[in-house]
């Protein structure tokens, strides 16, 4: 490797090293993405708030990412096409102009498929007004006039959310309840009596 080095001119020692480098990153920054999103998914289930507050936090850590990731992937691609056609005897200018086309392409399609991932995760995104007319139980007594939690199913999962009762009245730990609204990311409900349940 190292005679490998040694025998390129200048130019063709900055393609390698700008492709090396550029390689580097794309696949920590990959690495920590796979990493990353398991996190995220196990924040985003622990309360109704925190989902929506996480959201519009990924989508400013997605920004930054993508950025470093088409970086990293121009200069990467950028380095091997120019480096490559070097070693095919074309002109120093031929290089650079494949090597900068080869790179803006892979950096457009880069920018594409991370946007078809954003928008395969924004599907499954969590709704909360999915959960209206849903029962549970109350998880965490809610006090008279104060917040409490709710264990209801949404879209298939049991999740833990912050809860307020419709007339302000408390509801003790356990007893069934029944999502009337969502606001401010907070549901509304009520208990269900006898005279409430369902036929």
């Amino acid at each position: 490797m190292q005679e490998w080095y040694a025998g390129l001119d200048g130019l063709g020692k900055a393609f390698a090293v700008l492709g090396g480098l550029g390689g580097a990153v794309f696949v920590t920054q990959f690495v920590l993405m796979l990493i990353g999103g398991d996190g995220a998914e196990s924040v985003e289930g622990e309360s109704a708030s925190g989902a929506l507050l996480s959201g519009h936090a990924s989508s400013d850590v997605d920004f930054q990412f993508l950025s470093v990731q088409g970086i990293s992937v121009f200069f990467m691609i950028f380095g091997i096409v120019g480096l490559l056609l070097l070693q095919e005897d074309f002109a120093a200018y031929w290089a650079l102009l494949g090597g900068i086309v080869a790179g803006g392409g892979a950096m457009y399609l880069v920018a594409r498929l991370f946007a078809f991932f954003r928008s395969l995760q924004s599907s499954g995104t969590l709704n909360l007004n999915n959960a209206v007319g849903q029962e549970g139980r109350v998880y965490l007594t809610i006090p008279q006039g104060g917040v409490g939690q709710v264990e209801i199913a949404i879209q298939g999962q049991q999740r833990i959310c912050d809860a307020i009762t419709e007339g302000g009245a408390s509801i003790p730990t356990d007893s069934r309840v029944r999502v009337v609204s969502v606001v401010n990311s907070r549901f509304i409900v009520e208990a269900i009596t006898a005279d409430k349940a369902p036929e």
